[in-house]
């Protein structure tokens, strides 16, 4: 293997390497945020089932 030859696959490989660490990197910083920011949402009153009956005015029909 020549020195040209060594110096192509590097100049290659280290594009494929940065994309890996920083695809890594992203997805174990955005993760732990992502699922938190899950979970407050989910716990939100709007996110909650209800047993109201709503017309297309906005006004309770049915109020169990």
């Amino acid at each position: 293997m020549t020195k040209q030859s060594f110096a192509k696959t590097v100049s290659k490989a280290i594009p494929l390497i940065g994309a890996v660490v920083s695809g890594g990197l992203t997805l174990t910083t955005y993760l732990p945020m992502a699922k938190r920011l899950k979970r407050h949402l989910s716990s939100l009153e709007l996110t909650k089932p209800s047993l109201r009956v709503v017309d297309v005015d906005g006004e309770v029909v049915e109020d169990h």
